[in-house]
């Protein structure tokens, strides 16, 4: 988790503790494993999709997405999740058979695969994005072309059957897109805009992703301010 992301989340928490926060319009839909169903979120409404797993997806105002295929063991942790979102945005969290295996995500324009970790989606307009929150990887494939990236708030568009990047995804945009799971983004705007008043501003990363290794093993902490930065993402560290 980037030194941004626990700033944002521990703040979060104090705006709840402290009750500054408008209350939204939330809805919890629990999934078990070999149900399959359809999911829409309403105009002014936020979906929190829960897995028997602990896999969560959480859907946007206006978002539709369906589960096609679900499928768990919790003797062993094993099992395969595919859903399809045809609209809105969506962050994925994985869940414990995430650690085994990734998490598909159809969507008109490209496949994605989650592999340990969180990504946000977002469709519209004949347009996909996708990037990765934290986490081992990302993957976005377009019949048998194949994109990954696996460094947090590095992403890829898709569109026309033509995958743009890997590249990083603007931090305004990021904090634009969490807002869109709080009524009014009261909640999220506040709590980034404190994180970031914190944290100082972004620093734009050195090298390219392909000059650091795709392993998602911890390497030792370096101590950074108040945060301990990771050169490399922990599958488990999902924020």
């Amino acid at each position: 988790m980037t030194c941004f992301s626990r700033i944002l989340a521990s703040t979060i928490v104090a705006l709840l503790l402290n009750g500054n926060a408008d209350a939204a319009v939330w809805r919890n839909v629990v999934v078990q494993a070999g149900e399959t169903q359809k999911i829409e979120a309403g105009s002014e409404e936020t979906v929190d999709v829960l897995f028997s797993d602990g896999t969560s997806v959480i859907l946007g105002p206006g978002a539709s997405l369906t589960v096609t295929e679900y499928g768990y063991d919790p003797a062993t942790g094993k099992g395969s999740l595919s859903l399809q979102l045809s609209g809105g945005k969506a962050r994925v969290s994985g869940g414990r058979l995430n650690d085994g295996a990734s998490i598909s995500i159809q969507t008109p324009e490209a496949n994605f695969e989650l592999e340990a970790g969180s990504a946000m989606i977002k469709t519209s307009d004949g347009k996909t994005t996708g990037y990765l929150l934290n986490g081992a990887g990302l993957t976005a494939v377009i019949g048998e072309n194949r994109t990954r990236v696996f460094r947090p708030e590095f992403g890829v568009t898709a569109s026309q059957g033509v995958v743009d990047g890997p590249q990083r995804i603007d931090p305004a945009v990021v904090t634009a897109d969490l807002e869109t799971f709080s009524q009014g983004g009261t909640l999220v705007a506040a709590a980034a805009k404190q994180a970031g008043d914190q944290s100082g501003p972004a620093k734009k990363p050195t090298g390219s992703p392909s000059s650091r290794p795709a392993s998602s093993t911890l390497s030792k902490p370096k101590q950074q301010g108040t945060c301990l930065l990771y050169t490399s993402p922990s599958p488990r560290d999902r924020g």
